[in-house]
């Protein structure tokens, strides 16, 4: 018989699929987890196969339900997404080439991104005739638009070309009309040449070219009949490309209204009423007319004087609170005054003199601020002016102000009556005898020949005019004669007819005179310079003779051959 230890050493051993079996160890009886350290160590040195764990499984909590097993720790957790073909879910890259059909994808379904109605299913069905092999959702690739126009991914001048493509791709589909329209005679963008003429001719939307035209017989109605002073003031026009484009709209349905001009005052007028839908429908505020109604006072600097009066009417109910007085009225602005503070009624007395102190404090610093906001009311005035009109600010630098002996404007009578006297009565002149000489001089030069005004020269007359200088009593800037480009072969015609009649509407030499003051007393008329504002028109036809008569001079070396004459005298 064999013993009990041989026994044990003749048990066969387990197999190997035991040892790796996914189910879990039997639980360990108390007497087997209470074993010392020394015992499992001899325990570890005995034939045993299986040694139970040391420590006890984690107590379940009562009444709590299993989770489920997509849940559990163990196991991978159940995905419905589909494997990329290597075997593992990456991030899409996007390659600068894929960037680039994205962004012209962009490009052809939003018409040069002016069109944003509905665009995705188009710019969608463009990438992927593009990119074939990338499967992205509609929703992913507006996405990606927004990532390369805010992080820049490409550069402008990419962007710029993959615009142009775009547009040359719808562009060509219309060619005919374009020659058509190139050879009518119809005068270049005043940008043409630059960067920006492309922008220019960005299309707009049908519902854009329904507003502008309901816009414009709006404006029709109510100002085409009405005399050019009796109308508001035009308000400047932002210039981008969403407005540049909504012009130029505007400019292409103005052209059966300029055929149907009858004079240069109604012509005026369409420009005017055009220049009033480009503002009413690119939502530009009309200036006040009534600039009387406007505070003088700027609404900063009149909450600030609120917040100074009340702190000077606390430092009197304080004072007076000092010398006994404590009826109910007085107390009501003591508590006021101690608000906010941890001093209680009883203590007000003793802190009096302190409180008054910090409120005379408050008021200093904000009377600084009121004098550190105007000095930069006035820097921020200076640079925006500068930006328009250099000479205004020149002026105002050179202004003798200690020559100034009041500031009391001088009476319309006594100034009409001035210059009146200098410019309506007649003098009669003395000539010398050099005059004689350069009039001998100048017989041999040829007579100068009867002008012709041509589309081209209004373009050119008008092209190098600030857009939006002071304008005449009529409030038209050279912007809208510079924009509206249809109007140029209809003006140079009744430009000519005005040239050979002789005649021209009253309301093209009325201007608005300003007069500056120069130095000495304000009351005199003579210390004034007057400068008169004449409508853009009227500047536009003298710009073109002053053309005419300079090209004549220099031709025939008048103005070197004068010179010279006087020279020798």
């Amino acid at each position: 018989m064999l013993t009990r230890a041989a026994a044990r050493r003749a048990r066969p051993p387990p197999p190997a699929s035991s040892l790796s079996s996914a189910s879990p160890p039997p639980e360990p009886s108390p007497i087997v987890s209470a074993v010392t350290p020394a015992a499992a160590a001899a325990s570890s040195s005995s034939d045993e196969y299986y040694s139970p764990p040391t420590t006890p499984p984690p107590a379940r909590r009562r009444g709590g339900r299993r989770p489920p097993a997509g849940l559990g720790p163990r196991g991978p957790q159940a995905s419905d997404r589909v494997p990329a073909t290597g075997g593992s879910v990456q991030r899409m890259r996007w390659t600068r080439s894929m960037n680039e059909n994205v962004m012209r994808s962009y490009y052809g379904a939003t018409e040069g991104g002016t069109n944003l109605t509905a665009y995705r299913g188009r710019m969608l069905s463009l990438f992927q005739v593009l990119e074939p092999a990338v499967n992205v959702s509609d929703q992913r690739l507006s996405d990606q638009v927004r990532v390369i126009q805010r992080n820049r991914m490409l550069d402008d001048a990419v962007l710029d070309r993959l615009r142009l493509e775009s547009r040359s791709s719808r562009v060509s589909q219309a060619a005919p009309p374009a020659a058509v329209q190139s050879q009518s005679g119809v005068s270049p963008r005043p940008d043409q040449g630059n960067e920006d003429v492309d922008d220019a001719t960005i299309p707009v939307s049908t519902q854009c070219n329904e507003q502008l035209r309901s816009a414009l017989e709006d404006a029709f109605r109510e100002y085409r009949s009405t005399p050019p002073g009796l109308r508001p003031r035009l308000p400047r026009l932002p210039m981008h490309k969403k407005n540049r484009a909504l012009v130029c709209a505007l400019d292409s349905q103005l052209s059966n209204c300029f055929d149907s001009s009858k004079d240069l005052t109604d012509t005026h007028s369409i420009l005017y009423c055009a220049a009033v839908a480009a503002c009413r429908v690119a939502h530009v505020k009309f200036p006040n007319s009534d600039r009387a109604a406007r505070p003088a006072v700027p609404a900063w600097q009149c909450r600030i004087e609120r917040r100074i009066g009340e702190a000077r009417a606390l430092i009197g109910k304080l004072i007076c609170f000092r010398e006994g007085n404590t009826r109910p009225r007085v107390m009501r602005f003591v508590r006021r005054a101690f608000s906010g503070t941890d001093i209680g009624p009883r203590d007000y007395l003793p802190y009096i003199t302190e409180r008054i102190d910090f409120l005379k404090q408050k008021i200093y610093a904000w009377a600084s601020r009121i004098r550190r906001y105007k000095r930069r009311v006035e820097r921020y005035t200076q640079n925006r002016t500068f930006q328009s009109n250099e000479r205004w600010v020149y002026r105002a630098w050179e202004r003798p102000v200690q020559g100034v002996i009041d500031t009391h404007p001088p009476d319309d009578d006594a100034m009409s009556s001035f210059w009146r006297n200098i410019w309506s009565v007649p003098v009669s002149h003395t000539e010398g005898d050099w005059m004689q000489e350069v009039e001998r001089a100048c017989d041999l030069v040829p007579e100068m020949g009867p002008i012709t005004i041509s589309p081209q020269d209004v373009a050119r007359a008008v092209r190098p005019l600030p857009n939006w200088k002071s304008p005449g009593p009529d409030g038209l800037h050279n912007f809208w004669i510079k924009w509206f480009t249809g109007s140029h072969a209809r003006l140079a015609s009744q430009f000519q007819s005005a040239l050979e009649s002789g005649v021209l509407p009253e309301f093209l030499t009325t201007g608005i005179t300003h007069l500056l003051h120069k130095s000495g007393s304000t009351t005199e008329p003579k210390n004034y310079r007057p400068i008169t504002c004449l409508p853009t028109v009227y500047k536009v036809l003298t710009s073109i003779l002053r053309a005419k008569i300079n090209s004549h001079i220099e031709t025939n070396s008048i103005m070197s051959a004068s010179v010279d004459m006087l020279d020798r005298l």
